[in-house]
C-alpha cells in the first residue's frame, strides 16, 4: 500500500537503446543529439508502494510484524506525440524511458524524475493520417528517483513548463 500522486505536466524522453543509463544521467539531451525527444504529459498518476514481508516471532506474542521491502512506482500516463525532425518515436514495452513529472500542487522545480521502463503502450492514430497522435503508459519504476519527498506538496498549481 502506498499514496497517489497525480498531475497533468510533464516530458517522456527517449533513451536510445544504446545509450548506458552512465552517460543518460544529465536531461534533457538536447534534441540535436538524436537521443531524446520530449512527448508532452497530458496526465498521470504515479503509485508509491513498498513490498512488505509479513512474520512472526517470540516477542510478537502471535501477532504479526512486518518489514519493508523494495519500493517501487506505479505509473499511469496519457500523453502527446511531439514530432523531432518530423520524427515520431515509437515506444514499446520492454523499453526504458525517462520521466519528469509536475505533480499537483508542486512549487515549481520540484518536480519528480527517474527511470521507468513501459509495462505497456497503446497508441490514439489520427485517422486522416495514419500517425500516432498520443498514447497512454504504464510503467514500473527503475532505480531510483528524485524529487518524491514526503508527499506534502501545499496546495498550489505548478505553472512550469
Amino acid at each position: 500500500m502506498g499514496f497517489a500522486i497525480t498531475g497533468a505536466k510533464g516530458q517522456v524522453y527517449w533513451v536510445d537503446d544504446t545509450c548506458p543509463e552512465s552517460d543518460c544521467s544529465s536531461w534533457p539531451l538536447s534534441e540535436a543529439s538524436g537521443t531524446c525527444w520530449g512527448d508532452e504529459i497530458t496526465r498521470f498518476e504515479v503509485v508509491d508502494s513498498v513490498n512488505k514481508k509479513e512474520y512472526g516471532h517470540d516477542k510478537s506474542h502471535g501477532w504479526q510484524d512486518v518489514c519493508a521491502g523494495i519500493r517501487r512506482l506505479g505509473i499511469t500516463l496519457n500523453a502527446n506525440c511531439r514530432p523531432v525532425a518530423g520524427v515520431i518515436a515509437l515506444f514499446h514495452s520492454g523499453q526504458v524511458v525517462y520521466l519528469k513529472m509536475y505533480p499537483v500542487g508542486v512549487a515549481c522545480g520540484g518536480q519528480m524524475q527517474g527511470y521507468a521502463m513501459i509495462d505497456q503502450v497503446s497508441y490514439t492514430i489520427d485517422q486522416e493520417t495514419g500517425d500516432p497522435v498520443g498514447y497512454t503508459m504504464t510503467l514500473s519504476s527503475k532505480g531510483p528517483w528524485s524529487g518524491l519527498g514526503s508527499g506534502n506538496w501545499g496546495g498550489f498549481e505548478c505553472q512550469c513548463t
